[in-house]
């Protein structure tokens, strides 16, 4: 897909995507005004996924729905080390 369509599907599929201090019209043209509105939105969560996302650009520069999947599982897989460690006090791959 392209950078316009992993815009939108980003956001799209963000909960509360509409509370975002973004203006679809504009924001979503391509992943790099999307990375530029999102460092404004306010949502650090949003941000993140955002700037994750941007770099998964491949050399045609396209998007796929495979490498974003995978982005999300690593980074829920990673917020459970983080949450384990906190819960039984070490440090996470310990």
């Amino acid at each position: 897909m392209n950078s316009h369509e992993m815009a939108k599907l980003l956001y799209e599929s963000y909960p509360h995507g509409d509370l975002l201090n973004l203006d679809p019209e504009t924001s979503l043209k391509d992943m790099d005004t999307l990375l530029e509105d999102a460092k404004r939105s306010g949502d650090t969560l949003f941000l993140f996924l955002v700037r994750e996302t941007h770099d998964l650009k491949e050399e045609n520069g396209s998007y796929t729905e495979a490498s974003f999947e995978n982005l999300i599982y690593k980074a829920i897989d990673e917020l459970h080390e983080v949450l384990d460690a906190m819960r039984f006090g070490r440090k996470p791959n310990a």
